[in-house]
């Protein structure tokens, strides 16, 4: 039986493993918080209802949570089930945030048919030096397209299909300061 100990819930016996929405969200947050226990920023870049912004409440609980996305029914929705968090009405390419804003910035297929909605270029312009960048889904970007951005890869986990649910990977990378030079 799956639970997560951050969030004090019982196991679900009828489930091996969470939804793919929420074991997503979980995974993710599971992961940077490894790395960087309680980060001053969050951005959840396509947010949708806030989910993954409540749960991170858990893992982070003085963090400045902020969510974009660009439903804005998704919006309203969101800022009546999570407290103390901003939401903005954006999305990729142009956030609408200043650049160098963010300690920690997370991005997730919310089911397993879509397409994540993260720009790097954009991603790279809000986060501060050093900051966190943290991808999780079927599909995410590949080690070469996070380093061509100027990011190296922190932590990754793979956790293989089942039955009910695709497999899913979690890749955070650390923004660095230059981009890599040129390949001849």
């Amino acid at each position: 039986m799956w639970q997560h100990p951050q969030l004090g819930r019982q196991a679900d016996s009828s489930r091996q493993r969470p939804p793919f929405d929420q074991l997503s969200a979980l995974l993710l947050l599971e992961r940077l918080a490894r790395i960087r226990p309680q980060p001053t920023t969050l951005l959840d870049i396509g947010c949708g209802a806030g989910d993954l912004l409540r749960w991170a409440l858990s893992f982070f609980p003085s963090t400045r949570m902020t969510g974009v996305d660009s439903a804005p029914w998704l919006l309203a929705h969101a800022s009546a089930n999570v407290h103390g968090a901003r939401f903005l009405h954006g999305a990729p390419p142009n956030l609408p945030l200043p650049a160098a804003s963010m300690e920690m910035a997370t991005c997730r297929q919310h089911t397993p048919n879509e397409r994540p909605m993260v720009d790097l270029g954009e991603a790279r312009r809000v986060l501060a030096p050093g900051g966190l960048l943290g991808l999780a889904g079927v599909v995410t970007s590949s080690p070469g397209e996070l380093v061509a951005y100027g990011f190296a890869i922190a932590d990754t986990q793979f956790l293989p299909a089942t039955e009910q649910e695709p497999s899913l990977t979690v890749v955070i990378a650390r923004l660095v300061d230059q981009l890599p030079g040129r390949v001849l």
